[in-house]
């Protein structure tokens, strides 16, 4: 006589055997949401490119003819300083490193070296391709150009050059555009998208995805703003802060476990 198996239960019974032989992978890159913490005001809505906490706030905004950086004042969320970039430059990710400011720009080739004070140039660096997002790790800077690759490299030359190819669960994971250096991993926004990801540094493997969906909620207009772009840690307070281009608020968040 021939049994009737249940469809459902035959279905659950496949995947969980199929879940054991694949030793667990299914669950390695862990799924992280985000309670905000505080909003607070972003002035003058720029087109945030690269976001960076150094005593306080600093951020590049892009476009051609208008990019420049601001400073915030020190425990504030008041614009202190505002210097323009070049007119020729769309200005892009932006990144302490060393006793200097490093900025990118978009599809010039060519990234800026400036005094954190006066924000003045002082020096330059030719690169191929287009510049997106920039880091420091404290020993190289990363820059990323829309891809999935994200290139390491020291400005003076000291440190041999390398790359990753960023994958999660083996296929490429494109787009990356801001980035951040956080206790050790790389944090990446993925343009287009609500969502960012932590990044292993050595393999180029995803360890996490962040949902921030939630931030757009709090937003009055939020078809009228563009994309989340731009992660700025404070490593001496621990404290991590997100915008978007155009937005009006500066988030402070906390990651969280997203519900199973």
């Amino acid at each position: 006589m021939l049994t009737q198996i249940n469809k459902p239960i035959a279905t659950r019974v496949t995947l969980l055997l199929l879940l054991l032989m694949m030793g667990g992978d299914a669950w390695s890159v862990e799924q992280l949401g985000i309670e905000i913490v505080k909003q607070h005001p972003h002035p003058g809505r720029p087109f945030t490119q690269g976001f960076l906490f150094d005593k306080g706030l600093v951020e590049s905004s892009g476009g051609y003819g208008k990019s420049y950086i601001q400073r915030y004042q020190p425990g504030a969320f008041a614009a202190k300083q505002r210097v323009a970039v070049n007119a020729d430059y769309f200005a892009e990710g932006m990144a302490k490193h060393g006793a200097s400011y490093y900025l990118l720009t978009w599809k010039s080739r060519v990234m800026l070296q400036l005094d954190p004070e006066s924000m003045e140039e002082t020096g330059r660096t030719l690169y191929s391709g287009e510049g997106w997002g920039l880091a420091s790790d404290g020993r190289q800077l990363l820059m990323s150009n829309g891809s999935s690759r994200i290139r390491f490299f020291d400005p003076f030359g000291v440190v041999p050059e390398r790359s990753i190819n960023v994958s999660q669960d083996g296929k490429p994971v494109n787009r990356l555009n801001e980035l951040e250096w956080i206790e050790d991993k790389i944090f990446a926004n993925i343009w287009l998208t609500d969502r960012a990801v932590i990044i292993d540094p050595q393999s180029g493997e995803v360890t996490a995805t962040i949902d921030l969906s939630l931030l757009r909620k709090d937003l009055h207009k939020p078809d009228k703003v563009d994309v989340i772009n731009g992660f700025a840690w404070d490593a001496e307070s621990k404290r991590l802060f997100v915008t978007g281009k155009n937005w009006p608020l500066v988030f402070e968040i906390r990651l969280t476990q997203s519900p199973d």
